[in-house]
């Protein structure tokens, strides 16, 4: 009865997955803290105005949902998979890699084309016509994301977590954190909010680029730049068409 209710048991060692968890808890923390919070505490401190911290958030926020919402459950799956290729055949992480960055990119950056090309209809629908000025932060900071992704931007975090490579996580998030600062420090006082999210922007692409380093010397693996530049050029050309044939068909 104390096995079917409670399970077999048997002692094991939890320093290695106590100091694991540590890590990984320390790397999501510096992640909020030095992230858009950072920036959102330093736009209260040089008094920009609630309102505009409203619409830097709601802005950060829609960027956010389509950057991670579209791949929700991605995550759990694409580590499982970069630790079960580990140890059966590690001969083929460098192609899962690639395969799975170009399946992001082909997901991810048409819907951030066309939410940036269709983002003055957008934001009055989701939100109300009193966020129009966070359109622009927006497409702004859309288009670090779109950079980031084709870095491998994701990818190459879910391998670095399967490999346990922690250490490397949290110098990145550390030196990005740190950038997001400086750069926050710097911008905000003469450009308000659109410095801050030149500085969370700059921030991403700096995490993200310590990330592909470190999977290109790991893994020697080929970044997805043409194929980002094919899916890219694609969605431009089909926003364009869509934006002259709508007016039509609503016409």
């Amino acid at each position: 009865l104390k096995d079917f209710l409670f399970g077999h048991s048997t002692a094991v060692a939890l320093r290695s997955m106590i100091l694991r968890g540590r890590q990984y808890w320390i790397n999501g923390l510096l992640e909020f803290i030095l992230g858009k919070q950072a920036d959102i505490l330093l736009l209260s401190y040089f008094l920009v105005g609630a309102q505009v911290i409203g619409h830097y958030d709601v802005a950060m926020s829609f960027a956010q949902l389509i950057n991670f919402g579209l791949t929700t459950g991605l995550y759990g799956i694409s580590i499982a998979t970069f630790a079960s290729i580990a140890v059966t055949n590690e001969r083929l992480l460098p192609r899962y890699w690639e395969s799975l960055s170009r399946a992001v990119i082909v997901v991810v950056v048409p819907a951030f084309i066309f939410a940036v090309s269709f983002a003055d209809i957008l934001f009055p629908t989701v939100y109300s016509p009193e966020y129009q000025p966070s359109i622009h932060l927006f497409q702004v900071y859309a288009v670090f994301l779109v950079v980031t992704r084709v870095l491998g931007g994701g990818t190459a975090a879910d391998y670095l977590q399967a490999s346990g490579k922690t250490g490397v996580l949290i110098l990145a998030s550390g030196v990005s954190g740190c950038v997001n600062l400086i750069l926050a420090f710097i911008l905000i006082p003469g450009f308000g909010a659109l410095g801050a999210v030149y500085a969370t922007g700059v921030a991403a692409l700096v995490i993200a680029g310590v990330h592909a380093f470190y999977s290109w010397k790991l893994l020697k693996v080929h970044f997805p730049i043409r194929a980002g530049f094919l899916v890219i050029a694609s969605g431009i050309v089909c926003a364009g068409l869509t934006k002259m044939i709508v007016p039509n068909i609503a016409g």
